[in-house]
């Protein structure tokens, strides 16, 4: 992990360096479900698409 830690690091220098945008901000998303809810994924774009959504028995 911490090999891979360093990784990220080395990659957010580049891209601070050569990168013509820069983030200024994100939103926090937040999960609320049940554990029986399966392959509910969170949309990076804040849609929710219950698609291939199921529930376990």
């Amino acid at each position: 992990m911490a090999e891979r830690t360093k990784l990220y690091e080395q990659a957010q220098v580049i891209f601070k360096q050569q990168a013509p945008w820069f983030t200024i901000a994100h939103a926090i998303q937040i999960k609320p479900v049940r554990k029986e809810v399966i392959d509910f994924k969170l949309s990076p774009f804040g849609r929710h698409t219950f698609y291939g959504v199921d529930m376990a028995k």
